[in-house]
């Protein structure tokens, strides 16, 4: 069973449809629970979409549920995305924008893993997927200087994130993705991602002080990364500083 929860990326999903939440905060509109709900089975179905795409690939890595359980797999695959239309559909009654925006998500979910031997599109598409979940706001309210700042913040952040998830699967990568690791070497695609991610947290602390203690803890986990790539803790450091920071908008935005 933990390898179904796993499948679903709870904590990854999770934290999109915070920040979205986050976003309404910042600018003090109504949070559209539907549109919200949608993102977060988006970003779910972009996930369990690109480990079926991937599965024998990721057989790899240890990755084994969608290659060993490939009905089983696919109708999740395939209720899930019955849900996020469903919910695409739901949220785009009450609001054409919201519904364009959550459109464009569902899009980069389909053809995310279509674009592996395409160099840093896949990195860019999933930044750029993942920040346009602070845009949802602007749905009801006209472009403002924070929600600009925090959607290129939460682009450098994931783009940075992405790269090391890319530096740890490099070994496995070659001649079946193009990745910036593969490009430009492991030790040039840290020094990317580490400017990428601190321009990111400076841009974020600049909204708001209150979310300085969660890019403390995002910090610790950038530099567990950088020392050592491959170890998970570094993740978990990272994505609780993250949420930390995501909360604090949320609490005190």
């Amino acid at each position: 069973m933990s390898a179904w929860f796993r499948a679903l990326r709870l904590r990854v999903s999770l934290l999109a449809a915070l920040l979205a939440i986050a976003s309404c905060e910042i600018l003090r509109v109504d949070t559209p629970w539907l549109a919200i709900g949608a993102i977060f089975c988006i970003t779910i179905v972009t996930m369990v979409q690109n480990d079926w795409r991937d599965r024998h690939h990721d057989a790899l890595k240890g990755k084994v549920l969608a290659l060993t359980k490939p009905k089983a797999f696919l109708s999740l695959l395939l209720v899930l995305w019955t849900v996020s239309c469903t919910l695409i559909i739901l949220a785009s009654v009450g609001n054409m924008y919201a519904g364009a925006l959550l459109l464009f998500m569902a899009l980069v979910a389909l053809v995310y893993s279509e674009t592996r031997q395409v160099p840093l599109l896949p990195t860019i598409l999933v930044a750029v997927a993942s920040a346009s979940s602070v845009l949802l706001p602007l749905a009801t309210r006209t472009t403002s200087g924070a929600i600009d700042l925090f959607f290129v913040s939460v682009l450098l952040i994931v783009f940075g994130r992405e790269i090391f998830c890319d530096i740890q699967d490099k070994d496995i990568d070659g001649g079946y993705k193009v990745t910036l690791p593969l490009l430009v070497g492991e030790r040039r695609a840290k020094a990317i991602a580490v400017i990428a991610i601190v321009c990111g947290l400076v841009l974020v602390a600049t909204i708001e002080y209150v979310v300085l203690p969660g890019v403390l803890l995002t910090c610790i986990g950038l530099m567990i990364l950088v020392k050592n790539s491959k170890q998970d803790r570094g993740r978990l450091w990272f994505d609780a500083g993250s949420a930390l920071v995501i909360l604090s908008l949320i609490a005190f935005g």
